[in-house]
């Protein structure tokens, strides 16, 4: 019985040191050795081991569509104005002139830096002005060259919605055609103008970005050339639009890869 209470003893007091010390070790009762495998649980490695990792996923690099230097962007911008004037009258009680516009432009964007562009369109334009309850008036057919340089605007650190600025000189070679009781008259036409532009841009995918033009101002010159004579005209324009008077919208495609691809 004493040797029972020995050996339990020899045990407890051998057990409260293994714990105490977070480890065990050898073990030995009289002649006989009891070898226990040594591991250390020490805090830190405790830590380690229960540490979560965030799961790993194959996300594609493109999954956030942005704005970023070396994009480019091709595509194309749609515009129509039409002004049914002949429902009210001007000072002199005479009924206001009907207006069209039509246009269909190339465009393509390089980025410079994340939020400034370099670009230009390409297309043509038709405008038209008939007075109200006739077909006299003005028209003019003319294709178009506008480069510009755009800076970015992205509100709440938003990177797929942005306002944009845009400087540009558009260019213009074509016809303009008037018509009147006497007859139907032609010009050659050039038309130079400096205009600032507003607008909105929205990537609705990855590669895909909507443009919503919401107006311009500016000044620029139209110089009309009689055909079949030498007469010639200059005439200066003044002009400020916003998007209640039209739709100007433009759909986009994102060219090559991410950079981060």
């Amino acid at each position: 019985m004493k040797s029972f209470f020995t050996l339990l003893l020899a045990m407890s007091w051998s057990m409260g040191i293994a714990i105490g010390q977070l480890s065990f070790t050898e073990l030995s009762f009289g002649n006989r050795i009891y070898e226990m495998p040594t591991t250390a649980w020490n805090a830190p490695e405790i830590g380690h081991r229960l540490k979560l990792n965030p799961p790993q996923t194959n996300a594609d690099p493109a999954s956030t569509a942005e704005f970023e230097q070396g994009m480019s962007l091709l595509g194309i911008q749609f515009g129509i104005n039409h002004n049914g004037g002949n429902q009210g009258t001007n000072s002199n009680n005479s009924k206001l002139a009907r207006t069209t516009n039509i246009s269909l432009l190339l465009c393509y964007q390089y980025f410079l830096a994340a939020q400034l562009s370099v670009g230009g369109f390409f297309g043509y334009d038709y405008s038209s002005t008939k007075n109200a309850g006739s077909d006299n008036g003005f028209s003019n057919g003319e294709f178009v060259i506008y480069p510009f340089i755009r800076a970015y605007f992205l509100p709440f650190s938003l990177t797929t919605l942005a306002f944009f600025a845009q400087f540009g000189t558009r260019f213009g070679f074509g016809t303009a055609k008037q018509t009147t009781d006497q007859g139907e008259f032609k010009d050659n036409l050039f038309r130079f103008q400096l205009a600032l532009a507003f607008g909105m841009a929205w990537f609705i995918t990855q590669r895909v970005m909507l443009e919503l033009s919401l107006g311009d101002l500016g000044w620029g010159i139209r110089n009309l050339n009689e055909k079949d004579s030498d007469f010639r005209r200059k005439e200066n324009e003044v002009f400020f639009n916003l998007v209640s008077k039209g739709v100007t919208l433009s759909i986009l495609f994102r060219l090559g890869a991410f950079s981060n691809e």
